[in-house]
Formats: structure tokens, C-alpha cells, sequence
């Protein structure tokens, strides 16, 4: 996205790179956080969730549709939040 890799990233590194991009949109527009602390963007219609790969976990981007991210968390069964 934009030329930055969304998956199979160290989380912390993404998600700094998602709310650097939302520093630079109309406040409270673009980023959000899960229930379970996974963050999130409006505009590009994503949620960083991870998943573990050995003994480390990388991110796994779940990419939904503007009527599923209204209410992601809810609409999705848990297994899409868990840790895989």
C-alpha cells in the first residue's frame, strides 16, 4: 500500500507507518483500534492483525468493505482476531 508492505511485518513497525500516515489526514478520520488492540485504517480498508511464525509474530492484514468495518469486530466471528 503506497509502496509499504503489509504483510509479514513486525506489528510495531506497521502500525507506526499507519498512524504516521493518519497524522497527516483530517483528524479522526483515518486510524482506528480493535477491541483486542489490533489497529486499523478506514481509508485503505484494513485491520493489522498478526499471526505467530515461529517464535515471532508478523503481521496478517485482514482487508474488509466499508459496511464490515462499521462494525468489524461484532460482524466476523472471533477467529478472524485471533492470534494464528
Amino acid at each position: 500500500m503506497d509502496g509499504t508492505a503489509l504483510v509479514a511485518r513486525v506489528p510495531s513497525e506497521l502500525e507506526r507507518w499507519l498512524f504516521d500516515r493518519a497524522d497527516a489526514r483530517e483528524p479522526f478520520t483515518e486510524s482506528f483500534s480493535m477491541p483486542g488492540g489490533q489497529a486499523g485504517s478506514l481509508t485503505l480498508g484494513v485491520v493489522l492483525c498478526v499471526q505467530r511464525a515461529g517464535d515471532r509474530l508478523l503481521t496478517s492484514p485482514l482487508c474488509l468493505t466499508g459496511d464490515v468495518l462499521d462494525d468489524a469486530y461484532h460482524r466476523l466471528p472471533a477467529e478472524a482476531w485471533a492470534i494464528r
